[in-house]
């Protein structure tokens, strides 16, 4: 009688054990984050009731293109990676998951992982920005100034905007300020689908065209952006301006998962001016002009090196003296 008491106690008290060890519930699983290349994060899950020895939280990473997660850390065995580190407080039954200085590889699903729950695991989606070091142009002249060809004629200005090594994609913009010493300043900003066309009247004596060209390459989940401004001006009529142009424009890198300041870059100002070509009659003038004082400097020049060579033989010549009459 005493063994059946004693097998019944046993198996109630086996009974205890597993209702308390299946009694777990999740308080709450990781949450998803955003971080800069080369921040830190840290992610967290927390468990209700007493965690038995053995089913504590194991941390899983699934990246991107991967079917199934992979254990990257455990209690026992701690993280398997060189920039995390798996913490608990068992005070408040808390799992926590802590990667320092995150790349662009690290960025994928994290989750919190406890086999006798249901569910089994709860996860957390940790992305990764790369912002660009710099909005860059490929041309080191910023300060431009044209003459205004012949009628007919055209210039041509081009610079090509580069960011390099960015997550995500970047998009690339013009923005423009069109002023001169009749009109009142024309401010705006190219469309990143503008692709060829005129945006404003700017000068009746002047024919233009605004033509962007872009291009994007991806790499290991970076990218490579280009945009390059072409910029083409005709003279009509009889070639004058009846204004002087100043535009300055620059490029903007906006990376469009981003908000706020974060978000967007700006290159340098380029400053292109457009000015009336010379006279010709007026340069003949001129040249002319210098032409005359050209001679004159030389005549004078001449009169100067001959005055020279006669003093210095005056200087040599013996003086001979008159004879004294007594």
């Amino acid at each position: 009688m005493w063994v059946t008491n004693i097998i019944t106690i046993y198996v109630y008290l086996v009974s205890l054990t597993s209702v308390t060890v299946f009694m777990q519930t999740w308080n709450h699983g990781p949450s998803d984050v955003q971080k800069h290349e080369g921040d830190n994060v840290t992610l967290e899950c927390q468990l209700d009731g007493e965690v038995a020895e053995g089913l504590e939280p194991r941390w899983e990473r699934r990246l991107p293109g991967e079917t199934v997660p992979i254990v990257i850390a455990t209690k026992r065995d701690g993280c398997d990676l060189d920039n995390c580190e798996y913490l608990i407080d068992n005070t408040i039954n808390t799992y926590y998951l802590v990667l320092t200085d995150v790349k662009l590889e690290d960025q994928g699903e994290y989750w919190c992982s406890v086999l006798n729950l249901d569910p089994q695991y709860l996860k957390a989606n940790l992305g990764v920005w790369v912002l660009p070091s710099e909005v860059s142009i490929d041309h080191e002249e910023t300060v431009i100034t044209l003459e205004m060809p012949k009628s007919c004629e055209s210039i041509i200005v081009n610079r090509t905007c580069v960011v390099d090594d960015v997550a995500p994609e970047a998009s690339l913009t013009w923005t423009y300020n069109i002023s001169s010493d009749v009109r009142s300043t024309i401010e705006g900003e190219l469309d990143y689908d503008f692709e060829s066309g005129t945006v404003d009247d700017i000068s009746p004596s002047v024919n233009y065209n605004v033509e962007v060209v872009r291009q994007s390459k991806e790499t290991n989940g970076r990218y490579k952006s280009k945009s390059t401004l072409i910029v083409t001006f005709t003279a009509a009529g009889d070639g004058k301006l009846e204004e002087n142009l100043r535009i300055d424009v620059k490029c903007k890198s906006k990376q469009v998962a981003l908000v706020g300041p974060d978000g967007e870059r700006q290159s340098k100002p380029i400053q292109v001016s457009v000015v009336e070509s010379v006279d010709s009659d007026s340069g003949a003038g001129n040249n002319a002009i210098v032409v005359i004082l050209g001679v004159l400097f030389a005549i004078s020049l001449a009169g100067n090196v001959v005055g020279i060579i006669l003093y210095k033989r005056l200087q040599n010549r013996p003086f001979k003296h008159a004879p004294v009459q007594l």
